[in-house]
């Protein structure tokens, strides 16, 4: 979470990039590959939990799909934001989109501590009832 906060920053919020996008060499997101380090270790975990667990038995569980769902829109934000530009409307909505996706993964990570357990709880029953 930390490498998309200050990712965030940088790019949307201090604009380090400018306004390459309007000249005619256009520009090379660095920054975006800092996205990519992050989704390493995830890919890496949900992999060996996946040949543990065996792929039909891996599949039947909700928060392994939305594991895989955050590493798939993770790699494709950072291809948007290298290919294109994080300004585009497309970048911006899987960049939005990954970002859900990470916070349905924390409340997993939540749950284990007494204090954010019915919290987690309550919003998962919202979530649903919407």
């Amino acid at each position: 979470m930390l490498i998309i906060i200050i990712y965030v920053k940088e790019i949307y919020i201090n604009n380090k990039l400018g306004d390459c996008q309007f000249t005619p060499e256009g520009c090379v997101n660095y920054w975006a590959l800092s996205l990519m380090i992050g989704v390493v270790h995830t890919l890496i975990y949900e992999s060996m939990q996946c040949w543990r667990q065996g792929f039909k038995n891996y599949w039947y569980d909700l928060t392994n799909i939305i594991d895989f769902l955050y590493i798939a829109f993770s790699i494709g934000t950072t291809f948007h934001h290298v290919i294109y530009h994080p300004f585009t409307f497309e970048s911006k909505v899987t960049m939005i989109v990954t970002i859900a996706f990470y916070t349905l993964r924390s409340f997993k990570y939540l749950r284990i501590f007494q204090c954010f357990g019915p919290i987690v709880y309550m919003l998962s029953k919202v979530l649903v009832d919407l």
